[in-house]
């Protein structure tokens, strides 16, 4: 039991000092790039279903205005990834998933 916990320690280490082998950090940063990019298709997703539902769900303008000033903010930040991926800083839009 000891030896397999000190195993998993020992991996642990190895992934929080960046001691991977080169193929191994490749595929997590590969696999970390498909995510945003499924995240992104998501947000989008989401974007448009927020942008539909805003402008049809009240017949007050003050609501449908409020609705769309939300729908923007969202787009803000979809574009932000985008543009974080685009450019791909790795670093930023790991901490940026997060958001």
């Amino acid at each position: 039991m000891r030896e397999k916990i000190g195993g998993i320690l020992t991996a642990f280490r190895t992934l929080s000092t960046g001691n991977m082998e080169s193929a191994v950090r490749e595929v997590f940063a590969r696999e970390e790039q498909n995510g945003a990019k499924a995240l992104l298709v998501f947000r989008i997703v989401v974007f448009v279903f927020f942008l539909i539902g805003g402008t049809t769900a009240s017949p007050d303008i003050k609501d449908v205005i409020s609705n769309m000033v939300f729908a923007a903010a969202y787009a803000i930040i979809i574009v932000l990834q985008w543009y974080l991926l685009r450019r791909q800083m790795h670093r930023a839009l790991h901490r940026f998933n997060y958001f």
